[in-house]
This record gives C-alpha cells, sequence and structure tokens, in this order.
C-alpha cells in the first residue's frame, strides 16, 4: 500500500512539472510565487501566493480574475481534491503597483489523517492569457519532509514556518541546515537533494538561533553562491538572490540561483542531476512495483489452482453428505434418548416430593396410639424435613444435562425443527442462570438464531 501512494505520489509530481513546465514555455507575463502558510495545524486554513508581473506586463495585472480549478481538472491531472470539500474562499488583492497577493481561507480546519499534505490547483485568467498551477501545502504537524524535484529550501521553510513557534523565514532555514546537514550538495543552501528527507528542527537549536545570525548565514549563502556563479563582481543581484521584500514591516529574503550564462549552465547541471536522480528513483518504484505484480499474478494463478481442485472433488463432497447426514441423526437419536431418560427421572421425583407434601399437609393423622407405622411411610417420612418455617430447596439440574438439552437444541435448528428448539431452549433458560450463566449465553444466542431464521 504504502509502495503505491509513493509511486502515485511521485507520478503525480512528474504530472505537476510538466504542466508546469508547459505554462512557464507558453505563459511567461504572468508568474506564481511560493506558498506562504499563515495557519498552523489544527487551524482554519489560510494561505498566501505572490503574484508577479515583468515591469512591460504590470497593466495584465489589473485584468487578472482568479477562481479555483473544477473538480474534473483534478480528476484528470490524478490529483486528489480533498481540499474543495472544505469549500475555500479564493481572492486576489493588490499590494504594490507590479504584485498582487492570492489569498486562500477555508472556514474550518483540514483533518489530517496519515497524509500531512493536500494538493491545490489555482487557475488565472486575464485578456491574452490564462495559468494553472499545482500547490502542495502542509497541512499538518511532521516530523519529516521528502524533498521533491524543483523543491527549494525556501519553499519548504515558508510551509513549515508556522510549526516553528514563531520563526521567521530565515530562522527556518537556518534551523533545516543544522539539523540535515547532509540533505545539501557542497553544504550550500542552494543545492538541495532531490529526495532528501528533511527531518522538522526541534525547539532546542530553534532557541540557539537568533534572527540577527539566520540573517547573516543567508546572506553570506547568497553572496559564496553568487561568487560561485561569476555574478559577484558584476554588482547585480539576480532577481531570484537574496532579495528583500517588505510585507507588514517583517523583511523577508528570497533565496534563489544566479544569473548569467555560467549560472545557466550550472542550473541546467543541476537540473540534469536532479532528473537523473528522479529517474533512478522511478524505475526503484517501477521495479518494485514490477516485483509486486508478479507476486499477485502467482496469488492467482494458486486461486485458480484452488479452484480447480474444488470443482474437481465436488463429487466426492456430495457423496460425503448423505454420511454427513446419517451421522447427525444418530447423533440426534442418541442425545434424544438421554433426554427421555433425564425427563422420566425428573418426573419421578416431581411425583415423589408431590406425594409426601400431600402426606405430609393434606391427610389427618387418624393414629392416636401406639400403633406401628408401615414400612413404606416410615421410608417416605425419614426423607421428609418437618422444619416448616423455611421452604425445602428446589433441585438444581445438572449442567450435563442442560449441555444434553443444548446440544439437542441445536440438532432441531440443524433439521429446521424451530419449534422444538424453541421449547428446549425455553426449558435451559428457566435455570441456566443458576447452573452456569455462559450456558443461558449460549442459549440465547441460538433463540436470536431461531428467530432470524424463522423471519427469513
Amino acid at each position: 500500500m504504502t509502495r503505491s501512494r509513493n509511486l502515485q505520489t511521485l507520478f503525480h509530481w512528474l504530472v505537476f512539472a510538466i504542466v508546469s513546465c508547459f505554462m512557464w514555455t507558453t505563459v511567461h507575463a504572468v508568474t506564481l510565487g511560493s506558498p506562504m502558510m499563515l495557519s498552523k495545524p489544527g487551524e482554519p486554513l489560510k494561505v498566501e501566493i505572490p503574484v508577479k508581473a515583468k515591469a512591460d506586463d504590470k497593466n495584465i495585472l489589473e485584468t487578472l480574475s482568479i477562481d479555483l480549478v473544477p473538480k474534473s481538472e483534478y480528476e484528470r491531472l490524478g490529483i486528489s481534491s480533498k481540499i474543495l470539500d472544505y469549500k475555500p474562499s479564493i481572492s486576489l488583492r493588490k499590494v504594490s503597483p507590479g504584485q498582487q497577493i492570492i489569498t486562500i481561507d477555508a472556514d474550518t480546519a483540514i483533518v489530517v489523517d496519515q497524509d500531512p499534505f493536500i494538493d491545490i490547483i489555482i487557475g488565472l485568467k486575464w485578456a491574452s492569457g490564462a495559468i494553472a498551477k499545482p500547490y502542495t501545502l502542509m497541512v499538518g504537524d511532521v516530523t519529516k519532509v521528502v524533498v521533491k524535484p524543483g523543491q527549494t529550501l525556501s519553499e519548504i521553510a515558508l510551509q513549515m514556518t508556522p510549526q516553528l513557534s514563531g520563526a521567521d523565514m530565515d530562522e527556518a532555514i537556518l534551523a533545516l541546515y543544522k539539523t540535515n546537514p547532509d540533505a545539501f550538495i557542497g553544504g550550500s543552501i542552494h543545492r538541495l537533494i532531490a529526495g532528501a528527507e528533511l527531518t522538522k528542527p526541534d525547539a532546542s537549536i530553534l532557541r540557539s538561533i537568533t534572527s540577527a545570525e539566520a540573517k547573516e548565514f543567508v546572506l553570506e549563502s547568497n553572496q559564496t553562491w553568487l561568487k560561485q556563479q561569476g555574478e559577484l563582481g558584476q554588482g547585480s543581484a539576480p532577481s531570484g538572490a537574496a532579495s528583500k521584500t517588505s510585507k507588514g514591516g517583517d523583511d523577508r529574503l528570497k533565496i534563489g540561483p544566479g544569473a548569467g550564462p555560467d549560472a545557466d549552465t550550472r542550473r541546467y547541471i543541476e537540473e540534469i542531476v536532479v532528473q537523473e536522480r528522479a529517474l533512478a528513483q522511478t524505475k526503484a518504484k517501477l521495479a518494485e512495483l514490477e516485483k509486486n505484480i508478479a507476486d499477485l499474478q502467482k496469488l492467482l494463478d494458486a486461486r485458480k489452482q484452488s479452484a480447480s481442485s474444488e470443482v474437481s472433488t465436488g463429487t466426492k463432497i456430495s457423496n460425503d453428505q448423505w454420511t454427513t447426514i446419517g451421522m447427525g441423526l444418530v447423533f440426534i437419536s442418541i442425545t434424544g434418548i438421554l433426554l427421555l431418560a433425564l425427563a422420566r427421572y425428573a418426573r419421578r421425583g416431581e411425583a415423589s416430593s408431590d406425594a409426601i407434601t400431600e402426606t405430609a399437609m393434606g391427610e389427618p393423622n387418624t393414629q392416636t396410639g401406639g400403633g406401628e407405622i408401615p414400612q413404606r411411610a416410615a421410608a417416605i417420612l425419614a426423607d421428609l424435613d418437618l422444619n416448616l418455617e423455611s421452604s425445602p430447596p428446589t433441585e438444581t439440574p445438572a449442567p450435563e444435562s442442560l449441555r444434553v438439552k443444548l446440544n439437542l437444541a441445536k440438532a432441531y435448528i440443524t433439521i429446521e425443527d424451530y419449534a422444538a428448539a424453541r421449547k428446549s431452549i425455553e426449558e435451559i433458560l428457566l435455570v441456566s442462570n443458576q447452573v452456569d450463566p455462559q450456558m443461558t449465553i449460549s442459549a440465547k444466542s441460538l433463540l436470536s438464531e431461531i428467530n432470524q431464521r424463522s423471519s427469513s
């Protein structure tokens, strides 16, 4: 189950990458940034996504319209449409002449099961074009995050920031770097390994990091990256590098690769490495899937052989039915004989008790002298309890006799004689609580079975 889900998730992200590349090559006037989670796990969802346009295309922002992508588009791309069940609202607001913000709100918190992520597709339209981009949002409190192909450290930090006890993005980047040093190529925060498993920083690491230390670390990392790309001497910082944006008085550093011919070459090489890693992971998943399919085929073949053997032995089973029925009748006969003997014994005891009672209480004592009592009467009177203050104890049947009756009731049910079975069970229930409460449960269960069979 887990393997199939991992393969499905990888396939979805490959589809995301293809769609994103297509949108990037066909529509370049408007770009969508990384999502920033403003809500914590367990709180109603609130996410902001920046929308930017080039200087020459700023007039396009005035004609933008936004809406949630319909469920059919999710199904077409094979993406879970769980987000639509929460009926989120989506709005677009202007924050600067060249930038707008998409806000996604939900009235209720997203229910997190085993998967702490949820997918959403954002659709933008304007007079001369349109764009649709899928996002995966982290709505649950997770301890580990697997880096997807093309995902940057800043994107992961933005999503994880609400879960890091008030840390800003720079502090989140440094904390992630300290917690997962092996997830970066050459120790650079710009070279995050696809497929690496990032562990969520704990509270002790977050407390050891100051805001000034985090900003200095990110700035030095950007300068080192720019120097490696040969761009530091030109004095021009690329748009994706460490550029500060102010939002509500809170400065944030944007992390991204450099620009220029050398930077493009290195970036292409890194993309090839990432693609090779993703391809290797896909091949491994496919190998696992093929093995699972082979195992499943073996199980199907074994089941077919079992079914054919059952067909071949069907005649033997039908012939053995009469033997089974005969054995059942013999068992019923023996049980019936035992019950009859038990009933006669019980009636004999009841008759003897009634006779004794009548003799003791109903007949007058006609012998006034010292005459001898008949031998039979003496034997009867010897067994009498003349203490009239307490009633004589009722004889409790033996557990073995009740079990015989219970087995007889089962036999009656087998031959569908429900009236006789019901009578036996009712006799058992009269005294079973005094003998064995478990027998009462069994008797009630058989009575319920009789009621079900009688009604059907």
